[in-house]
């Protein structure tokens, strides 16, 4: 691309598409596009040297723009789809610090979860742990549940679910957290 005043704009020279799998890891899809990168510079290279290297206009209504991340965007929202979160955890995988969530006022990083079962609840509440086996842990989505298969907390240290009666906030209850902790005998749901 020939960069022009404005965000991503400009003719273009060429480009590659890679397919992957929706079950595809960050880091194998970021090999496969380093590839088709290589495979695209030497393409350019080739017809620059011998003259036929074409140019061509970039339609606006078309394109497709990236937001930059920043330290929110790792966080999880739990009101999505299990599906919805599992392609989150994996696209902020390696060389990202990894998908989080709050539980119990401590940052957990999720490194591997898969799909759970769709169970069906009268009250559905988003990010509530489901159950609790060993260091995993099914966690009620939007739709759907999760399995987290690893995670670790701020210090790199493999996490281990143990409790059943607790949730990873939200961000629509997130706010009430700093208020629980203030207020004697809240929440307990006894």
């Amino acid at each position: 691309m020939r960069p022009e005043e404005g965000a991503d704009t400009g003719a273009i020279c060429g480009r590659r598409r890679i397919q992957i799998s929706p079950d595809a890891k960050l880091q194998t899809i970021m090999e496969l596009q380093t590839r088709a990168m290589v495979d695209l510079a030497i393409e350019i290279l080739r017809r620059t040297s011998n003259g036929t290297l074409v140019w061509q206009s970039q339609d606006q209504n078309a394109a497709t723009h990236s937001l930059w991340r920043d330290q929110y965007d790792y966080f999880i929202d739990w009101r999505l789809s299990a599906p919805e979160i599992l392609r989150h955890v994996r696209a902020l995988g390696f060389p990202y610090e990894g998908a989080k969530g709050v539980l119990n006022d401590q940052v957990i990083t999720i490194r591997q979860a898969t799909v759970g079962p769709d169970l069906a609840f009268a009250i559905r509440n988003p990010g509530k742990l489901w159950q609790v086996d060993g260091q995993r842990a099914l966690v009620v989505c939007g739709t759907g549940t999760l399995w987290i298969e690893d995670a670790f907390d701020r210090n790199g240290e493999p996490f281990r679910f143990e409790h059943l009666r607790e949730r990873f906030l939200t961000a629509d209850i997130a706010w009430v957290a700093s208020f629980l902790r203030r207020t004697p005998d809240s929440g307990s749901g006894e």
